[in-house]
């Protein structure tokens, strides 16, 4: 069974990303957490914050980023990687917005 987590408002709750690490005690092999946009700062506090223990677990974490030909998405996910190091494995989507899009950036 995998599971496809939305956060659109429940990120601003205390505790409400704590979903991501209530799923995988009961077996789930696969989550799927779309966060949704300005969830930036305090999703990564949160990591932060919680890392460590997850890890200790055995629970292995994928950073999923898209880029668009755009070179600011690329800076994006630049950043969250910077901040998220070697703590994730990840997995960049080239996601072309037209016919001729161009990723050399």
């Amino acid at each position: 069974m995998h599971y496809l987590l939305q956060f659109r408002n429940e990120f601003h709750m205390p505790a409400g990303l704590d979903a991501f690490i209530d799923h995988p005690d009961g077996g789930t092999p696969i989550i799927l957490a779309d966060m949704g946009a300005g969830a930036g700062q305090v999703a990564a506090d949160w990591f932060d914050s919680m890392y460590e223990d997850v890890a200790d677990t055995g629970v292995r974490l994928t950073a999923v980023g898209v880029v668009t030909p755009d070179p600011a998405s690329v800076e994006s996910v630049l950043a969250w990687a910077n901040r998220l190091q070697d703590r994730v494995e990840y997995v960049v989507v080239e996601n072309a917005t037209g016919a001729l899009s161009d990723f050399t950036y």
